[in-house]
């Protein structure tokens, strides 16, 4: 793999998973420090300490939360996108090959084309060109439509 000059769509976008997780854990901690002022003996001995996680979750959450992209940047993205896509779709296992179940009947084609679907999506997984691009693909949809949890999902674009 060579070596690449990282531009916008190489940012890391977290999952909305560990965003949910973020917002969480500043509202809990912002609580706890609401909740101690009004104490008549406070029990945070360590209320810096508390302020600093607080302001480390905030700033994951504004590195690494998806912002929507919108004008030239949104159309040079989508045209990256439909680009990764078709080498992604190229490189994918079809639904119906991906979701076959293990041959029963002893049928030696059948193991054989299981045997080659196994070999074939083992391949796609240690492919590091193809994660960058899956990864990268993932980063854009989710900075064009950061509403939408489910549209880094690949897994649509098995035939």
């Amino acid at each position: 793999m060579t070596k690449r000059k990282p531009d916008e769509f190489d940012r890391v976008i977290v999952s909305e998973d560990i965003l949910r997780e973020n917002r969480s854990q500043v509202r809990e901690l912002e609580g706890m420090l609401k909740a101690d002022r009004q104490r008549k003996t406070p029990k945070i001995t360590e209320e810096r300490l508390v302020r600093e996680e607080i302001q480390k979750h905030k700033q994951i959450l504004e590195e690494n939360a998806p912002h929507k992209l919108t004008g030239a940047k949104a159309n040079k993205a989508y045209a990256e996108a439909k680009r990764l896509e078709e080498e992604i779709k190229k490189a994918l296992l079809p639904n119906r090959t991906y979701h076959q179940s293990y041959p029963t009947s002893g049928s030696h084609s059948k193991e054989m084309d299981f045997q080659r679907a196994v070999d074939q999506q083992v391949k796609l997984q240690t492919d590091r060109e193809l994660k960058y691009k899956m990864n990268r693909l993932k980063n854009i949809y989710r900075q064009l439509d950061p509403d939408d949890p489910t549209v880094a999902n690949l897994e649509r674009f098995r035939g």
